[in-house]
């Protein structure tokens, strides 16, 4: 760009997406629906901001002890009479005004996002799907640009313990990108670690240059109409947009394909599609590219 450009570090390892909500469009009166619902609350119990207890209510529970204490050490610390409650990372608003607020005097250009996996947000991706539009309105408000540009990254794959769903997080993250405008959704798709020891994978990514670079090439594209990659127009693989069936087969259609669909080199033939007759149980399917599209089916 032939200028420095500043990154602003404003970030907690696992903290949940309400942290980083103010109180206002946390408690706004069209959100006690989904803020303060008790019947979305996921079944398993956990002192990692799974306690039973809606939004709303996780609000009044830390703050009624005047206090946020950092629990992440072993030792734990009490708060309310619980032990190990893994603190200020799910309090709600709990990390707006002291850290987020302060930043609204500056003029950004961009807002980069990498978050979804904490236990709340993963366990309930519905509320994640409002949580989501109310950061993107909030930073929008705050930074006062309508069109602030917002970089979401998605989940590596991993496989999440039963009750976390990092795919329902991964669709919330593609289906706001498709609802707002200036959303880039970046793919860490083939960076989690898989091999003998590890079959499920790691939830940070082993290679941590590639999503820099499907960060910057996003970047650079959405904001400052640049190329990153040399060659092509294209900042963004493939991204899904609709599907259509024809007897036993589903067909589905892509926008950014460049100069046509690929498969990974080295490769010899699409990998991790399933598929479901009843959109409740799904199977392991054959992929295969044809011209522009991919035909998945199974028996």
């Amino acid at each position: 760009l032939g200028v420095p450009v500043a990154i602003i570090e404003c970030y907690q390892g696992g903290s949940a997406a309400q942290a980083w909500l103010n109180y206002e469009r946390l408690f706004a009166t069209d959100r006690e629906f989904i803020y303060n619902d008790a019947s979305i609350l996921p079944s398993a119990r956990n002192n990692w901001g799974c306690e039973g207890r809606t939004l709303w209510q996780d609000y009044d529970y830390y703050w009624s002890v005047g206090e946020i204490y950092d629990t992440t050490a072993s030792e734990g610390t009490l708060i309310d009479g619980a032990y190990g409650s893994a603190g200020e990372r799910f309090a709600p608003t709990g990390f707006y005004n002291a850290m987020q607020g302060p930043l609204a005097n500056y003029a950004i250009a961009g807002v980069m996002w990498y978050q979804g996996e904490s236990q709340p947000n993963a366990r309930i991706p519905d509320q994640y799907n409002y949580l989501l539009f109310d950061l993107i309105e909030q930073w929008r408000e705050d930074f006062r640009d309508e069109d602030l540009p917002v970089m979401l990254v998605q989940l590596a794959p991993y496989s999440a313990e039963t009750g976390r769903s990092f795919v329902g997080i991964r669709q919330v993250q593609l289906d706001t990108a498709k609802r707002l405008e200036n959303i880039g959704v970046i793919s860490t798709a083939y960076e989690g670690t898989f091999d003998d020891k590890d079959t499920g994978g790691t939830i940070h990514p082993g290679t941590k240059v590639p999503v820099g670079n499907r960060m910057a090439a996003t970047i650079l594209a959405m904001v400052y109409g640049k190329t990153y990659y040399e060659g092509t127009d294209e900042y963004t693989g493939p991204v899904y947009e609709y599907m259509e069936v024809e007897g036993n087969q589903s067909i589905l259609h892509f926008s950014h394909i460049g100069d046509g669909l690929k498969i990974k080199d080295g490769d010899t033939a699409l990998t991790g599609f399933k598929i479901s007759g009843d959109g409740t149980t799904f199977v392991d399917a054959t992929a295969t590219i044809v011209g522009d599209t991919v035909v998945v089916t199974a028996d």
